[in-house]
Order: structure tokens, then sequence, then C-alpha cells
């Protein structure tokens, strides 16, 4: 049975005597709920000492000493509180809490591309009650020790947002932030989370309420989506690149030596454009109110491809090639376009020669020891609550109002058209020509009505040779999209 160690953590804050430095530390108390289990605790932490005495690794808690006593005590360099602390004392603060937020991701990324903690055997954790905030730095560092004695949670992969300024520490008020850091809504611009519903069409460069129909608004000039491949983690076991000879078949070179390898890999095709992002928070605030969390800015498709080898399938006996066709658009309405369903659209094949000419079917994928990989599908971009009062924020403190166009105007970004690109609006000449057909259409309306001689007519009584006064009104239904569904 497993022995759990019950502390009382107390922490402390100290600093030398003037007149010897401008020095300050964070003292850790750990007393035990039983006194037993003093050598315990050095027992669990001797392991990582050597880990947090590295003071190169600006991205962990710096340890600048033990006190070996009854009461195990450990001596930090500068003055930390710990990560939720400091995100609680702010989260009322929409652009400090959002600065935070940044912060702490580089500091995350800084920790997985480093590659410190696979040697150990404690978790990388995403949670912040694991992590500290030193108040010299302005910076959060994971703390080892702690992680070590709490056991710590699991995290996921996290993307790396834009960086700071270089020596980015402002004093953590928001009018500081935007001084130290410029392009603020740029970087809270890349903290997205994406969509998973499922769709027929996707119009890049529009925004949506996935809950609802149609298209709420869209930039009406953008470029061409870019296709592109990457891996997920900034350390793979398995690096994935496109041939330059075959554009469908992805190479993969399986970096380390041992039995099992993780793939992880994402395939996008996305809009190059990152300022549209900024464009669409910037002047997102009249859909907000009434789509809120459902509000989705269509900038691109991404999907995954994870699964676990046992060997380099291009290695074997005979030999396995992965392929994966670049998704390309097409342009409806001059606005790129693509029709996907995650459920039937084929994504990624297997064949037996790297032209992908001899294709493994599905069904035999098991006989030939293919892995069987899963895919995951996402689109577009949506933002937190937490994002959007960030941005209301900003354009408060910058003295703009929240519908966007003028900031937008200011500060060169593309305007959003308020419609739908694949719905034409009516012109004057449309408009007068739908009212004239529907009095023609409607029973009881067809009055005499006069030509330019005076002369009274019915409708129902004009002759073949007076066809030119008619107004042909079949100009169907104005307004409909152009677009033809393809059939399931």
């Amino acid at each position: 049975m497993k022995h759990v160690l019950k502390i009382q953590k107390r922490t402390q804050s100290a600093e030398i005597v003037p007149g010897f430095g401008d020095r300050r530390f964070t003292v850790i108390s750990l007393e035990p709920e039983n006194e037993k289990d003093v050598e315990k605790i050095w027992t669990v932490l001797e392991p990582f000492y050597e880990t947090a005495l590295a003071q190169r690794r600006v991205w962990l808690t710096q340890l600048f000493g033990v006190g070996r006593s009854m009461t195990p005590t450990l001596i930090y360099h500068d003055e930390v509180v710990n990560g939720q602390t400091i995100m609680d004392q702010y989260k009322s603060t929409p652009i400090v809490s959002t600065y935070l937020l940044c912060r702490f991701l580089n500091s995350f990324s800084d920790v997985q591309d480093d590659g410190t903690m696979r040697k150990l055997t404690i978790p990388l954790s995403t949670g912040f009650r694991d992590w500290t905030f030193n108040l010299r730095t302005g910076s959060f560092q994971y703390d080892v020790i702690n992680t070590a004695l709490s056991g710590g949670s699991p995290g996921s992969y996290l993307d790396r947002p834009r960086p700071l300024p270089p020596d980015c520490n402002p004093p953590l008020a928001s009018n500081e932030i935007l001084r130290a850091v410029p392009d603020f809504l740029r970087i809270v611009s890349t903290f997205t989370g994406m969509s998973g519903q499922n769709f027929r069409l996707l119009t890049f460069g529009t925004v949506i309420d996935v809950t609802k129909p149609g298209i709420l608004a869209y930039f009406p000039y953008i470029s061409s989506p870019v296709w592109s491949c990457r891996s997920v983690f900034n350390t793979p076991d398995i690096l994935a690149k496109y041939s330059k000879s075959v554009p469908s078949l992805v190479d993969l070179t399986f970096v380390k030596n041992k039995n099992k390898w993780e793939l992880a890999i994402q395939f996008s095709l996305r809009l190059p454009e990152e300022r549209l992002q900024a464009a669409f928070l910037a002047q997102s605030f009249p859909f907000y109110k009434d789509h809120a969390k459902h509000l989705v800015f269509v900038d691109g498709l991404d999907f995954s491809l994870t699964g676990t080898f046992t060997s380099d399938p291009s290695s074997c006996d005979p030999p396995k090639y992965l392929h994966v066709p670049p998704l390309s658009p097409k342009w409806i309405n001059n606005i790129p376009c693509l029709r996907f369903q995650s459920s039937k659209t084929r994504l990624f094949y297997w064949s037996l020669d790297r032209s992908g000419r001899m294709e493994i079917a599905e069904e035999d994928w098991k006989k030939y020891g293919v892995p069987n990989l899963k895919v995951w599908s996402f689109y577009g971009s949506r933002w937190e609550e937490r994002d959007y009062k960030a941005v209301q924020e900003y354009l408060h403190l910058k003295k703009y109002d929240l519908g966007g166009q003028q900031f937008a105007n200011d500060h060169g970004y593309p305007i959003l058209v308020k419609g739908d690109p694949h719905i034409q609006p009516k012109s004057k000449t449309q408009a007068v020509v739908s009212r004239l057909g529907e009095k023609a259409a409607a029973p009881n309306m067809c009055k005499p009505i006069k030509d330019s001689f005076g002369k009274k007519w019915k409708g129902k009584q004009l002759k073949a040779d007076e066809s030119n006064s008619q107004i042909n009104v079949q100009a169907g239904r104005i307004g409909q999209a152009s677009i033809v569904e393809d059939s399931d």
C-alpha cells in the first residue's frame, strides 16, 4: 500500500540585512503531520535537488539551499508566490490577467523545449498551483520540488503564444502593460481555441455562430488558405515533413532508439494573414452581445493524426508509406471555400510504394501491421470571455468605441462587413422589380393600368405585339445563395 505524506507548508519572505546586499528569498517550511516522516521527505526531495539548484534554468524555481532540521526547510532565490495566487489576484483585471497568461504559456513552452522534465519522474503540469511567480523577474517558474511532493497533475500540450518584447517586465497594471507591449491585441489574438462541430461548407474569412445557420460577417478581400504540416510536440518521437517529389507523401523520421514511438502531426489549411484574427477581435463586439461563446472566426481547418508505432513502417518488409493529400479550397463568390465532412472525407491512406499508387485497403491495414491512427478535426478560431474582456478594456483605454471600425481604419486592419457573402444584396433596380413582381402575383391585385397615352389595359389582355410593355418579373428568389450543394 502506498504511503501518503501529509505535510503542512508554510511560506515566508526573507531578506539580507540592509548593508549586506539587496537580495530577497522565499523560505518554505515543510511540517509533516507525523514526525517520523521527516526522513521520508528528504528521500523524496533529494533526486530533484540538482535540477532545482541549476540556475541556468531560469524557468524553474531556483533553490538557494536547504535547512536540515526537525522541520525540513527550502530556501529559494527571490521572492516568489504561488502561481494560482497571482492569477486569482488579478482575475478581475482582464489586461493584467491576459498578460500573466501569456507569461505562463511562454514559461511552459521553455520547460517543454528544455526537455528536463522528461528525465524526471514527475509530470509537467499545466495547473497554476504547481508553478510559482517570481516577483523580481515577473515570470512563472516551474516548482519541481513542490510538484514532487504533491504528485502534480499531468498537463496537455500548449501552443506557444507570440513572444513578448525583450526584457519585458512591466508593473502589473493595465496601462503599464500596454506601454510595454504595444501589439497587445495581437498577443490576445493568439489565445485561440477551435470548434469541433461538423460542417459541409467552410467559408474562409467569415464570422459564424456555430449553433445557427448562415454567416454573420466576412472580410471581403483575403488570400487563399495555405496547406501545412507540423509535429504537435516540440520534442517529438517522430518528425514529419512532406516529400519534395510526391505531393501527398509524408516522410516519417523516427528520432529516438526505443521500442515505442508516439505520433502527433497537425495538418492545417489556414489563411496566411495572422492580423485577421486581431482585426476580427477589434470589430467583434456588435456580434458578441447576441452570440457570445458561440462566435467563431473561420480562418482555417486543422486536423491531427495521432497513434502509437512499434516500428518504422518504411523499414519493414514490405515497406508502407503514409500519404495525406493536401486539401485545397474552391472559390465561390470570390471567397475561398472548402467542402468537408470529417465522417466522410478521406484524409489519409497507406501505400506500398512512395508514389501512392499501390494503396492498401483499410480492411487490410491490420494484416500489414499498419497502426490505427486517430483523426481529430477542428476549424476556425474562438476566444474565451476573458479574451473579449481584455480587448474591450484595451479599446476603452485607447479611447475607441466598441464598434471597432475606427480602430481598424486607424491601424490599417481590414474592415469586417456585415452579412453573408453568398447572399447578394438587392440593388435598387432589383428591389423595384421584386415589388412589382409581388404585386403581379398577388390575388385581386391585377388592376387596370394606363399606358403613356392614357389608354387602360389589363395585364391579362396584353397581346404579343405589346410584349415590350411588360416587365420581366421572373427574377427568381432574389437574395438566394449562388451555391449548389453536393448530394450526400
